[in-house]
């Protein structure tokens, strides 16, 4: 099962540190000896950075290990048995455009009879940007394109104007699947920018959480974390975590599961969720 997680937050040298406390041991297999594939992408001082293994053949990948250097005030990654296209680095999420991050889970429906009429829609520009063969970055190229028609794409989009940009997105991949009689496929999608991390939740098992309290920075730190030894003030810090497509619900009580159906949009202040 793959997994889909992210965080924002204020201050870059915490964010594993969150992240690591967020998914705690989860661990992710590959079913009958499957290699899997995974990827961070990360905002940090005005940069955008890609980590991306199209191939590990460990077993067994404990989750917080791909992020354990990380640095960065915005961070989405995802890892997953491939399904859609080679094993190859421009098949590994996240995919991203210019400031513009996008992973996913599940698979779109009947994307092999779906693709040609999604790709043929995009503007030149995007359709030139096209690295892979995935459903994914098909998603998020048509996702763009939906910014692109209101003027959006470059800057200016609002969390609102991105949750309905995979909203639009969503409906015209389910409309174009049921054309060829199949039924759409619930996904999670997660797209960001240096200021936010919007999700759209199609499937259970999504939760969020925010890490405001000076607990709750503190349950993330081990007792030989170099941050103990300096004075650091957690009234300052805020950061905020998404993670969805687990095997367990997160054990701790301060996550809220989203219900599908819902956008969820998190900044460097809080989380809002949108029906």
């Amino acid at each position: 099962m793959p997994r889909l997680f992210a965080v924002i937050g204020n201050r870059s040298d915490f964010s594993r540190r969150v992240l690591a406390g967020a998914v705690g041991n989860a661990s992710v297999s590959g079913a009958g000896g499957a290699s899997l594939a995974w990827g961070i992408g990360m905002h940090d001082g005005g940069e955008v950075l890609l980590k991306r293994r199209p191939i590990d053949e460990r077993p067994c990948i404990e989750v917080r290990s791909l992020f354990s250097d990380a640095r960065a005030e915005v961070l989405v990654g995802q890892v997953r048995r491939p399904e859609v296209g080679a094993n190859c680095t421009e098949n590994t999420q996240p995919f991203r455009y210019r400031q513009w991050l996008y992973a996913q889970t599940g698979t779109l429906a009947a994307i092999q009879s779906i693709r040609g009429e999604l790709f043929a829609n995009l503007p030149e520009f995007l359709k030139s940007v096209i690295a892979g063969q995935t459903d994914g970055e098909l998603f998020f190229a048509t996702a763009l394109s939906f910014l692109r028609d209101q003027s959006l794409l470059d800057m200016g989009a609002s969390a609102t104007s991105i949750g309905d940009a995979l909203r639009s997105c969503s409906r015209l991949c389910a409309s174009l699947a049921e054309q060829t009689g199949a039924s759409p496929l619930p996904m999670n999608h997660l797209m960001a920018d240096p200021d936010r991390v919007v999700a759209l939740v199609e499937r259970p098992g999504a939760y969020v959480r925010a890490f405001t309290a000076a607990s709750d920075f503190e349950e993330c730190l081990d007792d030989v974390d170099e941050l103990r030894r300096r004075a650091v003030d957690f009234s300052r810090l805020q950061f905020f975590a998404f993670a969805s497509d687990f095997d367990e619900p997160p054990a701790h009580h301060a996550w809220r599961p989203v219900p599908p159906g819902t956008a969820v949009v998190m900044t460097r202040k809080g989380i809002e969720l949108l029906a």
